[in-house]
């Protein structure tokens, strides 16, 4: 895989940082340190490590956040009301999500 870079037309709606593509993670954006979106989306990050850890989980189903959507949505992504999560990890320290009909990789 070949270093991230800032993508060059998606970025986060509240702090302008940029989504870095191609990421090991996925689906990473570079926040400012006071970006509401990045503090929503390190609380579901611990929240995802949490009950995948609890449960024994190597990966799980989850509803989309509303953080999630607005970052998606900053990629020209719009997803359903009932729109999932798909929370895994390729390692114990790197998490991915993927979403039903989107493709990010062919966007970067």
């Amino acid at each position: 895989m070949s270093a991230a870079r800032e993508h060059p037309s998606h970025r986060c709606p509240r702090c302008d940082g940029p989504r870095l593509a191609p990421h090991p993670a996925g689906f990473v954006f570079r926040h400012r340190v006071d970006c509401a979106l990045l503090a929503a989306e390190d609380a579901t990050a611990a929240a995802d490590a949490e009950r995948a850890a609890d449960a024994g989980l190597p990966g799980f189903y989850r509803r989309t956040t509303d953080a999630e959507r607005v970052l998606l949505e900053a990629c020209g992504v719009a997803l359903p009301l009932d729109a999932r999560t798909e929370c895994y990890w390729l390692t114990p320290s790197v998490r991915r999500r993927r979403w039903a009909g989107v493709s990010l990789d062919a966007a970067a």
